[in-house]
């Protein structure tokens, strides 16, 4: 993706929501210059929050929902600068770099998508699934430890979408992981591909799943990002022919094969 129109912009904070198990769901509204309608299921802005120098470099996020000037990212607190992102107040003043990536392939007409997503993992899947036209087939898989982690549930009733859930503890939806889940879809007949999005093991043990049964797939990484334009090459992951990819600007979205998990 070329990075030549897009820059830094001015956002504020509309709401801050407490979705349970360190998540919390911010709406932002973002200042013209970015372009909520181009963003595409996927995709993911560097968000930046009014402090000084600690942390120094934005945080990327994957776009859960846009709206007119507004985008809607789920912040998953894993350490200082997602927890200084997460305390953030209704009005408070931040910084948007987006939308950046390579996005998942559009909705194929015939083809069913299976989308499998882990934990925080899950908002490329649920903007994928909510921008497929009428008609197509698509199929939410949503695994997490237990029901808490599950934030996004609600949404998907509310959105009206196919869906089902596991829980490693079995507290909600069947017992298992969301490879369980994927391995039982996958043996229902027809043109089927899948669109993975969670942790690395996860998305090695659907990239195996699938290549075993000869079934499309294309994974989201989630590799830790420092510029989200490809200049610091820190999110480099390898390719299976040599050489290196950057996840910021060849993926985050991948076809399976294109890199080594």
């Amino acid at each position: 993706m070329s990075t030549t129109n897009v820059a830094f912009v001015s956002a504020q904070v509309l709401a801050n929501e407490d979705l349970g198990a360190d998540c919390r769901l911010l709406r932002l509204a973002v200042e013209p210059e970015l372009d909520t309608s181009a963003v595409r299921p996927g995709q993911f802005v560097m968000v930046r929050g009014p402090w000084a120098h600690h942390p120094m470099l934005p945080r990327p996020f994957s776009v859960l929902d846009t709206a007119d000037g507004q985008l809607e990212i789920l912040v998953k607190v894993v350490g200082r600068g997602t927890t200084l992102i997460a305390g953030l107040h209704r009005g408070a003043s931040v910084t948007v770099l987006g939308p950046l990536g390579r996005p998942f392939p559009p909705p194929t007409p015939g083809v069913r998508d299976l989308l499998a997503g882990g934990g925080a993992g899950i908002p490329p899947l649920y903007l994928h699934a909510l921008r497929a036209p009428a008609g197509s087939a698509v199929e939410l898989l949503y695994g997490g430890r237990s029901a808490a982690d599950l934030v996004l549930v609600d949404r998907f009733a509310a959105a009206r979408l196919s869906w089902h859930c596991c829980t490693e503890d079995g507290s909600a939806g069947s017992k298992g992981r969301v490879t369980d889940l994927l391995e039982a879809q996958l043996d229902f007949p027809g043109d089927q591909r899948v669109l993975a999005c969670g942790p690395t093991p996860m998305l090695k043990a659907v990239a195996s799943l699938c290549e075993a049964r000869g079934v499309a797939c294309w994974i989201s990484l989630e590799t830790e990002m420092a510029c989200g334009i490809g200049i610091c090459r820190g999110c480099s992951v390898a390719h299976p022919e040599g050489g290196w990819r950057c996840t910021c600007t060849d993926g985050p979205v991948f076809e399976a094969g294109e890199v080594v998990l």
